[in-house]
């Protein structure tokens, strides 16, 4: 099935919600806002078929948001990988902010949350594969679930680019398929390319460092995170991983206990979580056991979560009344 979707072809003040429901409706549930005016300006075309698809789009600034109410009325079953052609993309993830610039690519876990931002004319590549074709064929992928990576601009000018616009251009969707896994796989070989380009062992372990705190941050939910999982999504062995965090001075388990126990301080002190309980907090950063979690947390910021709280967003609450 193709789509292609010009707003400027519709009045003015339609042109954000047909852009809304087009996105949407044909490519991945977000809702959108328009960043410096109440109208947009943007082109849509896309191919789809059988659950894979390749879309390109052209648009002036707005916003795109997938939230967790977003999530339980659309579809999560299926990755994406964003080409970034032209303009910047900039990424909120679980608190963190990265951008993605011309050439860069961004590849993410349908099921996960995310906030897209363009400030500016921009121009680029989704490309969309089924959650369990992806899982099956490139399982290294999968355990990764979302990041971005940085990319010589010719990979996706001068091969990317031309397959997925390709298939766009097609009358017919019945190959689609086969480029799209042809697409992911030469981006799955770019991401091993990338990683035997690392000339020292010193470079390498920051690298995997950088990884996995991206990793961790994507997966703190999970209670049953490990060194093991990670290692395997990283393509090296436990050893390997054990000893490549150990030249950055830490390990998994610090860096793992670290990232849950900073992200129950910035929960617990965000207002609009003040109604959650300590428990329900615990369980969200991957905790089963609170007398565990409060020990830890206690042992971290010298106070208990429920003081922590309690200290914090009253400091908030005198802050804004001055």
């Amino acid at each position: 099935m193709r789509t292609d979707i010009d707003t400027t072809k519709i009045a003015p003040n339609r042109r954000l919600t047909f852009w809304r429901e087009a996105v949407c409706a044909n490519l991945v549930g977000v809702e959108c806002f328009a960043s410096r005016k109440p109208t947009l300006n943007g082109r849509f075309t896309q191919i789809e078929h059988e659950g894979f698809a390749i879309a390109r789009l052209r648009a002036e600034a707005h916003k795109a948001i997938r939230e967790r109410s977003t999530l339980r009325k659309s579809d999560t079953d299926f990755y994406m990988l964003f080409l970034q052609k032209s303009g910047t993309m900039r990424v909120r993830r679980n608190k963190r902010d990265f951008v993605v610039r011309p050439g860069d690519m961004y590849f993410y876990d349908g099921a996960t949350e995310h906030q897209l931002v363009f400030d500016e004319h921009f121009d680029h590549l989704a490309i969309r594969i089924p959650r369990k074709i992806l899982e099956k064929r490139w399982s290294a992928l999968a355990d990764i679930g979302s990041f971005r990576t940085k990319s010589d601009e010719s990979v996706v000018d001068r091969v990317l680019m031309p397959m997925a616009g390709a298939a766009i251009g097609s009358s017919s969707a019945q190959e689609l398929p086969a480029v799209v896994i042809s697409v992911i796989d030469l981006f799955a070989f770019r991401l091993d390319e990338d990683k035997r380009a690392v000339q020292n062992e010193t470079d390498y372990a920051r690298l995997i460092l950088t990884k996995a705190e991206y990793f961790i941050d994507d997966h703190l939910e999970d209670s049953d995170l490990d060194a093991e999982r990670t290692a395997r999504a990283f393509r090296i062995s436990r050893r390997q991983l054990d000893r490549l965090l150990a030249q950055s001075g830490t390990s998994f388990s610090k860096l793992l206990m670290a990232k849950r126990l900073n992200r129950a301080a910035d929960l617990l002190e965000d207002p609009k979580m003040a109604g959650h309980s300590i428990t329900r907090i615990a369980l969200e950063v991957g905790f089963e056991n609170h007398s565990f979690f409060a020990r830890k947390f206690r042992e971290r910021f010298g106070t208990t979560p429920r003081a922590y709280r309690s200290i914090n967003l009253e400091r908030m609450q005198s802050f804004s009344v001055q």
